[in-house]
C-alpha cells in the first residue's frame, strides 16, 4: 500500500482551503473538553483492541465466564507438547478475544480429562508453537480451567503456575 504523499512533496494536493494545515492546531486539552464521553469511550476501546502486545479482552464476555459455553470460531490446531498436551487456538465470536487451549487426556484412566485455556495477543498467536503456547497459558494470571479432572466444572485457575499433568 503506497503512502500518501505530504504537503511538502507534493503542494498542488494540497492547495484548497480544506487541506491547509491549522496555523494553531487545537491542544489536547480542548478536544478533551469538547470531546462527547461516548466518543472518548469508543476511541479508548479501539485503541485497546488495535495494541498488539496485550489480549484485546472484553471481561464481560461470556468467553471469560467459567459457567457459560461461548461460540468459538477461528479454531485451529497448533500441535502436540512433549508432555502429550494437545494445544488449540481460538478465537471468541462474540468480542473477538484470542484464546489458547490446552487438552490433556490419560486414555488408560477414568476422569483423567482436562483443558486449560488462557487469553492471549492476537499479534503472538501466527507463529507460536505448542510448547510456547504451553508456557504462555502457565504463566497466564487468567485462566479457566475444566474437564473430566475436575468434576466436569469449569473454575477460574489463576496463575502463573504449573497445570496439573499426573494422571
Amino acid at each position: 500500500m503506497s503512502k500518501l504523499p505530504s504537503p511538502k512533496e507534493r503542494p498542488d494536493l494540497y492547495d484548497s482551503y480544506d487541506c491547509q494545515e491549522p496555523s494553531k492546531p487545537a491542544s489536547q486539552k480542548y478536544w478533551d473538553s469538547v470531546m462527547p464521553e461516548h466518543v472518548k469511550k469508543a476511541i479508548a476501546e479501539r485503541q485497546a483492541k488495535s495494541d498488539p502486545t496485550t489480549p484485546s479482552a472484553d471481561k464481560s464476555c461470556q468467553c471469560f465466564d467459567p459457567s457459560a459455553e461461548p461460540e468459538w470460531i477461528d479454531q485451529t490446531d497448533i500441535g502436540m507438547t512433549d508432555g502429550y498436551w494437545d494445544i488449540t487456538r481460538m478465537r471468541c465470536a462474540r468480542c473477538g478475544t484470542a484464546w489458547v487451549r490446552a487438552f490433556l487426556e490419560y486414555e488408560a484412566f477414568s476422569r483423567s480429562g482436562r483443558h486449560y485455556r488462557a487469553p492471549a495477543c492476537a499479534a503472538a498467536l501466527p507463529g507460536i508453537t505448542p510448547e510456547s503456547a504451553l508456557q504462555l497459558i502457565t504463566e497466564a494470571s487468567f485462566r479457566i480451567a475444566g474437564g473430566s479432572y475436575f468434576g466436569g466444572k469449569d473454575h477460574v485457575s489463576n496463575g502463573p503456575s504449573a497445570l496439573i499433568a499426573s494422571p
